[in-house]
């Protein structure tokens, strides 16, 4: 049974955040992205012993962690690591969660995705694709269902993914 995991996007750290969190055992999964934020983080921990997480991400300069707690089962990067990866954060629009949720989960290429608790986001989503093309036009599905309030993607473009995990 997967551990309880909270996801983070980091806006900004110096040098390289994936070299560090190596030496926090907690994070599962790391990547470098595109977008507003730099980093996308999968951190088994429960909420209440994120806080000294974040602490050893603020040591290593870390800035403007944004975290994202599940709401029920979530399976983010549990899957194969794909070369081509990105990450949707979708704002449903009011009452379209859940509904919407269960839809993103069916689609081809979405790896995983969970109902999360966060400023203006509802869900996130792991998109996979074998090819660019293929991986843009599943990000473009997952972006254009009915419900989707708002979102926004980003692109994995380095990853780590903890040895066993």
């Amino acid at each position: 049974m997967p551990k309880p995991t909270v996801y983070a996007f980091v806006q900004d750290a110096p040098g390289d955040l994936l070299e560090a969190v190596k030496t926090i055992p907690k994070v599962r999964y790391g990547a470098s992205i595109t977008g507003r934020f730099r980093y996308f983080l999968a951190i088994e921990s429960t909420p209440k012993a994120l806080e000294k997480v974040i602490d050893r991400l603020s040591a290593a300069g870390a800035t403007g962690v944004e975290t994202l707690v599940p709401m029920g089962p979530a399976m983010l990067k549990h899957s194969k690591m794909e070369a081509r990866a990105a990450f949707v954060s979708i704002q449903a629009e009011p009452g379209q969660a859940e509904n919407l949720y269960d839809r993103v989960v069916q689609m081809e290429g979405v790896g995983g995705a969970a109902l999360v608790a966060g400023t203006g986001v509802d869900i996130v989503a792991e998109v996979n694709g074998s090819t660019d093309a293929q991986l843009q036009q599943r990000v473009l599905n997952v972006n254009g269902l009915r419900g989707v309030g708002r979102s926004d993607s980003s692109l994995a473009m380095r990853q780590y993914k903890r040895p066993g995990a």
